[in-house]
């Protein structure tokens, strides 16, 4: 089946995406918020905007692809759970706010890299 494969594609794309946002919070945005003397709150808050959030919600996404390919017939369908995810009014806010804030999390990080040598080393 055809619709299978794209699935199975689907849900290993979702994985890296969600592992790629782990990674984000467990080695760079959880170390700096513990670490001030690195960078300050507001600027890790700034940077790190609502990726705990997007990674939580990308998480239950996956685990409903995972349970669909998992359990795939030919009757099986998806497209409801996809549109359930991106219609979800948090979803489209923490997107929303993501892209409005990225142009100020960009100069908050070259800032960062400009004037602090702890954190240039720490992102080394």
């Amino acid at each position: 089946d055809k619709r299978y494969h794209i699935v199975k594609e689907l849900v290993e794309v979702e994985k890296e995406y969600v592992e790629s946002l782990q990674t984000i919070v467990e080695k760079y945005m959880v170390p700096l918020k513990n670490n001030p003397a690195l960078l300050d709150a507001s600027s890790v808050a700034e940077i790190f905007h609502w990726i705990p959030e997007i990674r939580t919600q990308h998480t239950i996404f996956l685990s409903l692809l995972e349970n669909a390919w998992k359990s795939w017939t030919s009757d099986t369908t998806i497209g409801d759970q996809i549109a359930v995810m991106f219609k979800k009014r948090t979803v489209v806010e923490f997107y929303c706010s993501f892209i409005e804030n990225f142009a100020r999390s960009e100069r908050s990080l070259e800032t960062a890299l400009q004037q602090k040598s702890a954190f240039q080393r720490f992102v080394e």
